[in-house]
């Protein structure tokens, strides 16, 4: 007769049908030592909402019957390095001779733009140029007033 051998056969333990899982501990957050900088709040077109930097005061100089001539005087809380000053006449009105500014007019939309000499504004610092314009009847102030596309408080 053969010897008799002993063989050890591993057993697994039946399935489980509930299973316990162990979670590591993240560990927390280091605390903030300063707030973050958040940006303002979009306003209705995106651009963030937040009060104007600049403030445009109208002076209208002298007008006759189909002329007038005036001076824009803007006010800066930024320094600038170049400017752009929009606006917009809802009379008809057409600008003429500029100085101080090179303007570019179309219909009712205009722009003024720096010389080569008055870019630079200091921060709180403020300029102007003038112009000559002609009307048909109406010559109301213009409005909507942007200095390089932010818009501006007037008086």
């Amino acid at each position: 007769a053969a010897p008799a051998t002993t063989r050890t056969i591993p057993v697994s333990p039946a399935p489980s049908t509930s299973r316990t899982r162990t979670r590591r501990a993240t560990p927390s957050p280091e605390p903030r030592t300063s707030a973050p900088a958040t940006a303002p709040a979009p306003g209705p077109t995106g651009a963030a909402s937040h009060a104007p930097t600049c403030h445009v005061a109208y002076h209208l100089d002298d007008q006759w019957s189909n002329g007038f001539q005036a001076t824009l005087t803007v006010t800066t809380d930024d320094a600038l390095t170049d400017w752009q000053l929009a606006w917009t006449f809802d009379d008809g009105q057409h600008i003429g001779q500029t100085w101080d500014a090179t303007p570019n007019q179309s219909g009712t939309q205009v722009t003024a733009s720096a010389k080569s000499y008055n870019k630079s504004v200091a921060a709180h610092g403020s300029f102007a140029f003038g112009f000559v314009g002609t009307h048909q009847g109406a010559n109301d102030d213009p409005r909507a007033f942007t200095l390089n596309g932010e818009k501006c408080a007037t008086d």
